[in-house]
């Protein structure tokens, strides 16, 4: 499934609302991989890096929107 999300003054994705389309999507991709996905939200965004890339993904997204697959 693919969602196209777009943003003006009055419709801005908080950040929380993007880390879980975020986390959704990687528990598509771990899915189709076979890999063992994040069994919640908060393991995702805290383990390792992620967080750092959520907040520098997030940054680019408030500039010029996404495309999530899942």
């Amino acid at each position: 499934m693919v969602y196209n999300v777009y943003m003006n003054e009055e419709t801005k994705m908080t950040f929380e609302e993007f880390c879980t389309h975020m986390w959704s999507e990687n528990c598509h991709e771990r899915r189709n991989h076979g890999e063992q996905e994040y069994s919640s939200i908060e393991e995702y965004v805290n383990t390792g890096e992620n967080k750092s890339f959520l907040k520098t993904e997030y940054n680019k997204f408030l500039i010029n929107g996404r495309t999530f697959l899942a």
